[in-house]
């Protein structure tokens, strides 16, 4: 009988048995799927399979006790021998045998007393195991009190803590402060339940306390323990228990005992998190002496559930600081700013979200540079303007900051005013100069198409404008991006909001409604009123849109829904046929008169009706924050419009845990594009966007779902795998479609034209010259070969987001001789010779790449218009290194690992170099260079080596070493040594080997760092400190726990 494989998921090395049942299975038609072993885990993979043979080959040896461990041994040792010899870089030597005594090493203690020696826990230290506090256990109070004796550094995350629990360890805890031991420990006020004693008394004991205040939000819910030791006998604890006499004694609690010996991997990603956590802005220092107070209402707030009103200035010895995501904001403003010399700005986030925080640090940012100090803080309401100023005093640090300009306050000042619109309607502007104030801030900025409002921006002229509103789509605002030249500044991410608990979740369902729509006329989107015929009178699908509702929504009687239709007519249909089925709904369009929209938003709001069909989204009376579900019955192309449409429900109101959403989704033409819709919800596209589809969606924000029907699932996918847009014929019939007439061919214009980015044109080793030479368009080519080559590496200027690269590109355009550069501008354009040439086979002068490059006007015209909106849409701030200044590159700036070679000197036309290590050491600067991927496996998780290199803050980075580099080698005392020696450490950091694109990623250079401590060696880990803070954009993503 032949074997045979059970079905189900399967994770093994296929060995010469296993090749042949697959083989075999095959051949029956059966379904067998394999993969290649990732190279950046197979090392891990293949030893693991060993493992268990291991055993049963040690296992397998007889004898008395005696002759099988001697056999054993000799097992062992000649392993360990054939290893060396077939991998001497493992650098594995006789000293690695084990002894033929067959010992195992227990303790080592200084000189002294016996009592000295530290007590052992039951479990012994290298194993896992799973506690329950059953019978014949040992409880885990005794457990983590026997660690505590051997630990070198003790960390702790607990959601609260009882001094009942407390005082079980009290004694063992002050022992280990006694040797020195460092102790921290996170915790909340969650559920008010910890007791500010048992905080006072870790106080004193000498541990480190930081709390996190937040308990309306709160995210943190562990509860576990690390104990490291210096021995490398680490061990974790993980589970139910909180620091309480009931989880320690009798509480039915389940807590895993995690053995670094066993598992490395998990323990390394809780010390890189609990790091984080540790270093982020979520937990601040706990002292007694000034925090009681604080902790004391916090506690009341938390376990009563309502904020007492505290008086700011108790508040402001607090050191605020923007969370990543409002950095990352902050960082975008500035290069608004400074890059572009924009200086009125429009900023645009959900209500709730933080918008008045993030114009406080602003503010605090401009008046430390001395950019600005007098400001006007605009806003409608009084109530707005209180919250303002407590911001602003809270992020300043200053308790009596500003002044109220509203009801019956009047400044006295007139130098920081928070000011209501209807009270500044009152001044006589024509008194006022137009400079009065450096800095003007207008919360909810959308009313500033009222006269009120016109009236006051027309007058003064500040240096600095900042606009801010939830609604910028709104029908009444006309024509206020006018004032920010038509741009949008900065505009806080979906997910950035989700993530921070800014926002209700989204529960999003995709759902097949049979409605074929690729007949349906297409005219740069489907034509409205065909899409009318197939849904308004369509009854069958009615039916089966309420069917969902009830499948989905707990309630449907006390849902509040908002339909999106395509027409009134449609709106009008649905609302009937759902009050027919017995869910009262009501239609409400832009055409209704205000009071009948206001009305029906209030009979929403009361639950008196479940659902409003809308048509038209640019309708105040329709932004409802109790709606809790959303019904997608059109389709949407437009991405802004989907969001905009989606956050509409996403607003947190009391009593909505989440948001139900309910997209409705048929058979589409090949025109219609579902990636947009998707990749504003994943925040990815391209090739991951796919496989996150086709993988059911692991990647989303805490609360998050997105689960499509299998039929819908099969639509989205074939839509995404055969985009029209992405096709030469789709590109080639825009250009010829421009072309009309004789007029050029211009980049900007094709690609608003194709529906395309910059990024997702030049993915595939497109360029506009090769679609213009296939359409019969292009100008000539004196050099066919050439432009060919030099088209396919148009795409690497794309990361060219320094001001010395983009005028060097220029440069290259024009007519200058480059025997007239200087040292530092020949390496920038070598930098640029490799990113349009590659490494091989290019001219090997300068002077030749410059003459060959400038002999192709097709190739010319495109770099130069490239460069022309790369240089527009430049996002960040790069900076001058303060030494090594003969390098051309900047901090912050995006640099492909070629052109770093290039820029060191180390690789030139005449003599290319490659790399393919992570680490060179560049003996004419003395400086390390570390080549660092955060996420080294092409597999979006992997959890053996997702925790080696991560940043713990804005300036604090992990990295490891090569896994022969020890402390004492002479890699490792550069290292170590490298400030003393005169030596530099350069890093450079990118998320992943490809973006989603399969394109790949240059690396952010972070500038130079400095060594701060180091633990283990073969490989080592250690601690940068970089001199200048990363980039918040990299940093959500380099943080093992973003904010």
């Amino acid at each position: 009988m032949t074997e045979s494989l059970p079905p189900g998921l399967y994770e093994d090395v296929i060995t010469e048995r296993l090749a042949g049942l697959v083989t075999e299975m095959r051949r029956q038609s059966q379904r067998v799927d394999t993969d290649r072993l990732d190279p950046e885990e197979s090392h891990v993979v293949l030893a693991r399979f060993l493992r268990p043979l291991l055993i049963r080959a040690f296992d397998s040896i007889s004898g008395s006790a005696e002759e099988r461990l001697a056999g054993q041994v000799r097992l062992c040792n000649r392993v360990l021998k054939l290893l060396g010899d077939a991998a001497p870089a493992s650098e594995l030597g006789a000293g690695d045998h084990v002894d033929e005594s067959g010992e195992e090493l227990l303790t080592v203690c200084p000189a002294g007393p016996v009592d000295l020696i530290p007590a052992r826990p039951e479990i012994p230290l290298s194993f896992g195991a799973l506690m329950v506090n059953a019978k014949g256990q040992p409880t885990l109070a005794h457990e983590i009190g026997a660690e505590l004796e051997s630990a070198d550094r003790v960390d702790l995350l607990c959601s609260f803590i009882k001094f009942e629990g407390l005082r079980l360890l009290i004694d063992r805890i002050k022992s280990a402060r006694d040797r020195g031991v460092r102790f921290r420990v996170l915790t909340t006020v969650y559920l008010g339940a910890t007791h500010r004693k048992a905080l006072d008394e870790l106080v004193r004991l000498g541990v480190e306390v930081k709390i996190s205040y937040e308990w309306r939000r709160t995210r943190l819910h562990a509860k576990a323990w690390l104990l490291y030791r210096n021995s490398g006998l680490s061990t974790a604890y993980v589970g139910s228990s909180n620091l309480s006499k009931s989880a320690f004694l009798d509480g039915l609690e389940w807590n895993v005992r995690v053995a670094a010996r066993e598992t490395p991997d998990i323990l390394r990603s809780f010390d890189a998190a609990f790091s984080s956590y540790w270093d982020g802005p979520d937990f601040e220092d706990y002292d007694p002496a000034r925090d009681s107070e604080r902790l004391d209402q916090a506690l009341a707030a938390a376990a009563g559930g309502t904020q007492s009103r505290a008086d700011v200035s108790s508040w402001v010895s607090v050191q605020l600081s923007p969370w990543p995501f409002q950095q990352e904001m902050l960082d975008k403003l500035r290069a608004e700013r400074e890059i572009h010399g924009r200086r009125n700005n429009l900023l645009v986030a959900a209500t709730g979200t933080g918008k008045t925080l993030i114009s406080a640090f602003d503010y605090r940012d401009l008046r430390r540079r001395g950019e600005a100090d007098s400001i006007l803080f605009v806003a409608h309401r009084e109530e707005l303007l209180d919250q303002a100023i407590g911001a602003y005093r809270l992020v300043l640090r200053e308790s009596d900051f500003g002044e109220k300009h509203v009801g019956g306050h009047r400044p006295t000042r007139w130098k920081h005013v928070f000011a209501s619109v209807q009270s500044l309607a009152n001044l006589t502007l024509a008194e006022w100069p137009a400079d009065r104030f450096d800095m003007i801030v207008v919360d909810e900025f959308h009313h500033a198409a009222a006269p009120t409002y016109r009236r006051l921006l027309d007058h003064f002229r500040p240096k600095y404008l900042l606009g801010m509103t939830a609604t910028p789509e709104r029908a009444d605002t006309r024509d206020i991006l006018g004032r920010f030249g038509g741009i949008t500044a900065v505009e806080m991410r979906l997910w950035d909001a989700l993530e921070r608990g800014l926002l209700a979740p989204f529960h999003y369902f995709g759902v097949n409604d049979g409605t074929d729509l690729s007949g349906v006329t297409w005219k740069r989107g489907y034509d409205e009123s065909g899409l009318d015929k197939v849904y308004t009178g369509n009854r069958i699908r009615a039916l089966l849109i309420a069917q969902e509702v009830q499948r989905r929504i707990t309630d449907p009687l006390r849902m509040r829904a908002l339909g999106f239709c395509v027409s009134v007519a449609h709106a009008k249909f649905m609302a009937a046929e759902f009050s027919r089925l017995g869910l009262p709904a009501q239609a409400v369009t832009g055409g209704d008169p205000v009071e009948d929209r206001d009305e029906a938003r209030r009979k929403l709001a009361k639950g008196e009706v479940c659902t409003l069909f809308t048509v038209d989204l640019f309708n105040e009376g329709v932004d409802i924050p109790e709606v809790d579900t959303l019904l997608f019955l059109r389709p949407t192309e437009s991405a802004t419009l989907f969001l905009q449409q989606l956050g509409r429900g996403l607003r947190l109101c009391e009593g909505k845990s989440c948001t139900t959403v309910l997209d409705f989704i048929g058979p589409a033409r090949r025109e219609f594009k579902f990636e947009d819709r998707f990749k504003a919800l994943t925040c990815h596209s391209g090739g991951v966007l796919t496989r996150h589809v086709a993988d059911g969606f692991p990647f989303l924000p805490a609360g998050c779902s997105i689960q499509l029907d299998h039929v819908a699932r099969s639509i989205v996918l074939e839509n995404l795998k055969s985009a029209v847009r992405f096709r030469t014929s789709h590109f080639v019939e825009v250009a010829k479609r421009l072309a009309q007439g004789g007029s050029r061919v211009r980049l900007r214009e094709f690609l608003d034209e194709a529906g395309v980015t910059l990024t997702t044109f030049y993915a595939k080793h497109r360029s506009l010259t090769a679609v213009l030479t296939t359409a019969g368009i292009a100008g000539p080519a004196p050099s066919p070969l050439d432009e060919h080559r030099l088209s396919r590496g148009l795409g690497r200027l794309l990361a060219a987001d320094d001001p010395d690269r983009l005028a060097m590109g220029r440069f290259l355009c024009g007519e200058i001789d480059p025997g007239v550069l200087s040292p530092r501008e020949s390496l920038t354009l070598s930098m640029l010779h490799f990113d349009l040439w590659g490494l091989s086979g290019g001219p090997s002068t300068l002077a030749e790449s410059v003459s060959r490059i400038r002999a192709c006007p097709n190739i010319r015209r495109e770099i130069a218009e490239i460069l022309e909106i790369v240089g527009e849409q430049a996002g960040t701030l790069t900076f001058a290194m303060d030494e090594l200044v003969e390098i051309p590159m900047r901090i912050h700036a995006r640099y492909s690992r070629d052109e770093i070679l290039a820029a060191m000197g180390d690789s030139t036309p005449g003599a290319p170099r490659t790399l393919r290590e992570g680490v060179r050491f560049e003996p004419v600067h003395r400086a390390d260079l570390l080549f660092i991927t955060l996420r080294k496996s092409a597999r979006e998780y992997s959890p053996t080596t997702m925790y080696r290199d991560y940043a713990q803050t804005s300036t604090l980075f992990h990295w490891q070493s090569q896994s022969t580099t020890s402390a004492g080698s002479s890699t490792g005392m550069r290292y170590i040594h490298h400030k003393a020696n005169g030596s530099h450490v350069l890093l450079f950091v990118r998320e992943s080997k490809d973006d989603d694109f399969d394109v790949t990623r240059p690396y952010v250079f972070l500038g130079p760092a400095d060594y701060v401590s180091h633990e283990g060696e073969r490989p080592m880990n250690i601690l940068w400190r970089l001199r200048t803070p990363m980039p918040a954009a990299l940093l959500k993503e380099a943080l093992v726990a973003a904010g």
